[in-house]
């Protein structure tokens, strides 16, 4: 009886986790909606340290609820964080590595990480499995993934003795080793939803919970985005475009999405900003601490 219970459980993560579950596409009254709305000259921005700080946008006619955090990524106090990294054991199969899943909050508390989201898409075979990482993931040029040339991926260079002080940040748009091999942190996600300022209208109109990174003054300034949705969430979520027209009315001019649906979490100052209904435990990992 426990182990049938345990398997149904499995069954019902598989479907409510990683990547997009809730198809939103039929929402006829979320046509009106404009989410560049939700940025207004009245967003306050709450200063978590003095590298970064917390935004709360919401509109509750529309049910929408978007979490920003705001990195200066030019300060000499933070550094970045990543898992998995060369301190993490994997068993090897197939030519791939498996990880043993943690939670956003349990890889934000290890590393002192003051804010903490979930980044590249994985695979497993239940709740209890390791996880395999679905595209890039190299933390100290240790590549802990396997590259996937169709997804973008927010990368780094960083200097100091630790390797961890940020020098350099840029979103590219297809992980290929040539531009893999240039940085020293790269972390996958799925798709460019802005470039150069211009929203990528391809993408279909599917509202969920995102997970996504926006850049803007050059590169200088980082933002991290949560969108709350999904499966049995009372918010509707957002489109990719919707996601691509916030960080423009940010100010960003480039931006990407990283594994969303019930997979999105953001953890800050070690509080998880959403509340997802049986969230599973993640393969990857990008966080800052001082």
């Amino acid at each position: 009886m426990k182990k049938n219970i345990l398997v149904y459980i499995s069954i019902i993560l598989v479907f409510t986790s990683c990547v997009t579950t809730n198809k939103n596409t039929d929402l006829d009254f979320l046509s009106d909606f404009n989410a560049e709305t939700l940025v207004t000259d009245e967003i306050q921005f709450t200063k978590i340290n003095d590298s970064a700080e917390y935004a709360l946008l919401e509109n509750k006619i529309y049910r929408q609820k978007v979490h920003l955090v705001k990195i200066n990524l030019l300060s000499e106090n933070i550094k970045l964080e990543a898992y998995p990294n060369e301190t993490v054991s994997y068993s090897l199969k197939n030519g791939r590595k498996y990880f043993t899943p943690v939670s956003t909050k349990e890889f934000a508390k290890k590393q002192n990480a003051f804010a903490a989201i979930n980044t590249t898409p994985f695979e497993y075979k239940n709740i209890f499995s390791k996880r395999t990482i679905c595209g890039t993931h190299k933390a100290s040029g240790n590549e802990y993934g396997i590259i996937e040339n169709r997804y973008c991926a927010l990368c780094f260079n960083c200097k100091g003795e630790d390797r961890k002080l940020i020098s350099e940040c840029r979103i590219i748009r297809n992980q290929t080793e040539t531009e893999l091999e240039k940085y020293d942190f790269c972390f996958g996600g799925f798709f460019v939803i802005l470039e150069n300022g211009c929203v990528e209208e391809k993408y279909k109109n599917i509202k969920d919970a995102r997970v996504a990174a926006g850049l803007a003054d050059g590169g200088k300034v980082l933002y991290l985005m949560e969108v709350e949705g999904g499966t049995f969430s009372k918010f509707y979520g957002l489109s990719y475009s919707d996601c691509a027209k916030i960080f423009k009315a940010l100010g960003c001019s480039d931006a990407m999405q990283f594994d969303g649906g019930n997979s999105s979490q953001l953890v800050l100052e070690g509080r998880a900003l959403s509340k997802v209904f049986m969230r599973v435990k993640q393969a990857a990992f990008l966080g800052f601490s001082q």
